[in-house]
């Protein structure tokens, strides 16, 4: 993912078989991989009865995503049972995880509307892609449209929601490029549950004729009420995240593709365990301050002979953090920009240099790919690490393919999991590094108009890092690595577009359904952990389109999760009762009227207003409803 992703152009008659995505260093189409990679094309978000991309994600069977607030806030993406951060989460095939804590990986300066595709790899993935890649990856494209314009949307909903965004397209003969502002707010729906963002982006691209350059740059500043996020003793927790991105990436040659790139994200994160020092005991001295800046390079070529497609590059990547919590003792205090009270006193830094190289061949109706990589840590508690992928498949027909993949995997511990220190937490500065292997086989059938695939898999890690403690009664939950972690599972997805597969008349826009099971087996049953076997046992979700009359269409969503795993239910400060997760079912849906200037919608999510725990004492908003309306403007 973050070395070789072709971005097309989407249109709504879009043929998602034909679609160049990235399970590949080298270029693939989504008819030809061999992984299972789910695509959301633009006009398939746009459909969509959701506002962020977290709650798109959701929609995927395979994918857990467990929202911390509302309207994409926080939310904690994992992916077939695996933890938050063992996903790699990409923007134009950057990554943009966050070192100090997997929380803040989707802390990302774009909204919604201007999105143009969203692919999901399924699976490990560190023998292409690297670290992060434990259980899956998401790619997140932005680009131009096809024409000079300027859009505006303007949304309003229950508890004070607001939603403002503009942008505007301009293209030239050789110079595509886009700015993008927005905002998105809310009094929140019970107490501190309030929250303000703001995001500013813009993706430019130049087309000479020897080379193509392509540069975004993006901010975000977030401040929100984080009730009961990381603890239920103290629910009056408050955030401030700000957001910095930028990249610049060039792509050089005809026969062969040689596409360097250059990096930087800053992310600057004020966390409140008592917001704004209320009722603050006086044991709590000071709020927690962070700075992380991540930058590097990356240079890979990839090309095509008659023994098939090769990729092959190097990367490197600087990790660094400044906090008053993280981290080694400095020798002198920082202050912390733009902070009145804030400060520095600790710092951790790693740095890397990764090799990869990826093959891919076919002869006849089989196909094989093959992919190493290898990456030296500074930290001489990480060192060497290596992973390796296989990938097979066999067309039985032009539309169907039998799938097979061994794929290997690892993760650093983030530096909240190795450093932090609080009331009810407690970091390891000597965790060593999560591995694990993935195997899957299954059958694939992609054709105009219908996607499918039904793939059975098994994940084993070991050294597996998660939160735990030993009885219930414990206050303090430890960072520890689990000897060895099992997960096998089942996913089945079908994407049924009737207007393509039938007629352009047909009542229904798109039918689409997935479910997936899971069941996982840790070493150490005894020991009481936070994440590891707190996972979405059972999950199914049913989407489906169809027109009401002219220029008027409806959205629905169904879905049902059954997680597996208890949680300490918060009583007061000294009680906590061990509760089974229930199962639950939300339906969401979204009207709009459209023409060629303008659009109208209404949305609804939580409709049947379920009340329900998806994270540990942590609310969740119940039925919420959103109007709204979006121009566009030819120039």
């Amino acid at each position: 993912f973050g070395y070789g992703f072709v971005l097309n152009a989407q249109t709504d008659t879009i043929n998602i078989a034909e679609v160049s995505i990235s399970a590949h260093r080298a270029p693939t189409l989504y008819s030809e991989t061999s992984r299972v990679v789910q695509v959301f094309t633009k006009a398939e978000i746009a459909r969509a009865p959701v506002s962020n991309i977290q709650e798109l994600i959701r929609f995927v069977g395979a994918a857990d995503v467990r929202m911390r607030g509302a309207a994409g806030v926080q939310a904690d993406v994992s992916m077939r049972g695996g933890t938050f951060e063992q996903t790699l989460i990409l923007l134009n095939g950057v990554s943009i995880n966050d070192p100090q804590t997997g929380h803040h990986s989707f802390n990302i300066p774009i909204d919604l509307e201007r999105v143009s595709r969203i692919e999901i790899l399924e699976g490990a993935g560190s023998g292409v892609y690297g670290a992060n890649a434990f259980s899956g990856a998401i790619n997140i494209i932005t680009e131009p449209d096809s024409d000079s314009n300027i859009r505006a949307s303007v949304g309003y909903g229950a508890y004070n929601y607001q939603n403002f965004d503009a942008s505007a397209s301009i293209n030239t003969e050789h110079i595509d490029s886009y700015i993008a502002l927005g905002y998105t707010g809310t009094d929140g729906f019970i107490d501190n549950t309030d929250f303000d963002i703001y995001n500013a982006y813009y993706y430019g691209a130049v087309d000479l004729e020897a080379v193509d350059f392509k540069v975004q740059i993006g901010h975000q500043t977030k401040a929100f009420g984080a009730n009961s996020f990381y603890t239920p003793k103290y629910p009056n927790q408050y955030e401030r995240t700000v957001a910095d991105f930028a990249s610049v990436s060039a792509k050089i040659g005809a026969n062969y593709s040689f596409e360097p790139k250059v990096f930087w994200r800053r992310h600057q994160d004020r966390f409140e365990l008592f917001r704004g020092f209320e009722d603050a005991p006086s044991w709590y001295a000071n709020h927690n301050y962070h700075l992380s800046n991540v930058y590097g390079a990356s240079f890979p070529v990839s090309f095509s002979s008659k023994l098939g497609r090769t990729g092959i590059g190097y990367e490197l990547r600087s990790e660094n953090l400044l906090s008053n919590v993280l981290g080694t003792d400095l020798e002198e205090q920082v202050d912390a920009p733009y902070e009145i009270d804030g400060f520095f006193s600790k710092s951790a830094n790693r740095n890397s240099n990764s090799l990869f190289v990826e093959h891919a061949y076919s002869y006849g109706k089989f196909s094989v790919g093959v992919g190493a990589s290898t990456t030296k840590y500074s930290s001489t508690v990480v060192g060497l690490q290596s992973a390796y992928g296989v990938d097979a498949a066999y067309s039985i027909s032009n539309s169907l393919r039998i799938i097979g993949s061994i794929n290997s995997a690892y993760r650093l511990p983030s530096y909240t999991e190795m450093y932090y220190r609080g009331p009810t937490q407690a970091g390891n500065p000597d965790l060593e590094t999560e591995k694990g292997t993935t195997s899957e086989f299954g059958l694939k059938y992609s054709k105009v108009g219908l996607n499918a695939h039904l793939v059975g898999f098994n994940s084993l890690g070991t050294n597996i890092i998660d939160w735990g403690k030993k009885s219930v009664d414990e206050t303090l939950y430890t960072a520890l690595n689990f000897a060895q972690l099992s997960t096998s599972g089942v996913t089945f997805d079908l994407q049924l577009k009737p207007q393509q597969l039938f007629n352009e008349n047909n009542l229904f826009t798109n039918i689409n359904f997935s479910y997936a099971y899971l069941a996982t087996d840790r070493d150490n049953q005894e020991v009481i952990s936070v994440y590891v076997l707190d996972y979405l046992k059972q999950k199914a979700t049913l989407g489906l389109g169809h027109k009401l009359f002219k220029n008027t269409n409806m959205s629905w969503a169904v879905t049902y999760m059954d997680r597996n795993g208890t949680y300490a239910k918060f009583i007061d400060a000294s009680t906590s009762v061990e509760t089974d997760y229930k199962p639950f079912t939300t339906l969401d849906l979204k009207i709009t009227h459209k023409n060629k200037w303008y659009e109208l919608f209404v949305m609804g999510t939580n409709i049947t207003n379920t009340d329900y725990t998806d994270l540990a004492n942590v609310p969740v908003s119940g039925r919420w409803i959103r109007v709204g309306a979006k121009i566009r403007v030819s120039l």
